[in-house]
């Protein structure tokens, strides 16, 4: 399959989450068999922290520093993916503090 019929996916392939919270935050739950690919992102938090992704307990995705003058973080759409998740494993994300923060996805199931 080439990668531009990889990211054709169905409305009903596309899924949106929104989550809160001050520790680990589960956004998308597992899908059986499935990965959860992240194609748009908002990330905000309340003062500055930093703030990773997760597949299970395993990080992926690159470390995100808000800080005091940038407290927010914005990945436009990209219809490859900015990073999935493994097969059968909830997407989640981890401030490195107890910090309140906001994270909205728009993600496909791969």
């Amino acid at each position: 399959m080439s990668a531009v019929a990889d990211v054709r996916k169905s409305l009903s392939d596309i899924g949106f989450a929104c989550a809160t919270g001050t520790a680990k935050t589960e956004l998308v739950a597992l899908i059986t068999s499935r990965k959860i690919r992240v194609i748009a992102l908002i990330l905000s938090a309340a003062i500055a922290v930093n703030v990773t992704f997760q597949s299970a307990s395993t990080d992926i995705s690159k470390v995100f520093t808000l800080s005091a003058t940038d407290l927010i973080v914005v990945l436009p759409h990209n219809p490859f993916g900015w990073f999935q998740t493994a097969a059968g494993e909830a997407l989640s994300y981890t401030p490195d503090g107890v910090v309140a923060t906001t994270c909205t996805v728009v993600y496909a199931k791969i």
